[in-house]
């Protein structure tokens, strides 16, 4: 499963709301990626969605036009919350070589075969497969909250 920037905010239970307008509640529609009213938002906001039955995670929409487009979304109708974010470029560049290691380094359930002359193992700790988690927690532990705010 791939790595994304909802799963590494929630790991750190930070989100990086807004701190001017951190939500804004209402009655959206999402029809064909298209998310009405539109919010106000610029481009390179990235948003949290919650109280969508279909919808509910973290995106990065595009603006065209004031035109609010969002990435594999569901069409549906919502009374909900859009929560405003603004991760730093440097957690973002994170994130990105966070989804990269996992990708080159998935956990797996074996960590040790053998046949005839061959033998492998993986690390581990405490037996269990070291993850994205494991190895990258001492960067993240900058961006670490105690208390999650966004619900996602």
């Amino acid at each position: 499963m791939a790595v994304t920037i909802q799963d590494v905010m929630a790991e750190v239970r930070n989100h990086f709301q807004d701190t001017t307008t951190p939500y804004i509640d209402g009655d959206f529609v999402i029809a064909t990626g298209v998310l009405t009213p539109n919010t106000g938002l610029a481009s390179g906001d990235y948003i949290a969605i919650t109280g969508s039955r279909l919808n509910d995670g973290v995106y990065l929409p595009t603006v065209a036009d004031d035109v609010f487009t969002l990435t594999g979304t569901s069409d549906e109708s919502f009374t909900g919350r859009i929560w405003v974010l603004h991760p730093p470029k440097r957690f973002v560049d994170l994130v990105t070589e966070i989804a990269a290691y996992a990708v080159l380094h998935p956990a797996q359930d074996v960590v040790s075969e053998s046949f005839g002359p061959y033998s492998h193992s993986k690390a581990t700790r405490n037996g269990m497969p070291v993850t994205w988690r494991e190895v990258y927690a001492q960067e993240l532990n900058t961006y670490r909250r105690m208390f999650k705010v966004v619900p996602v």
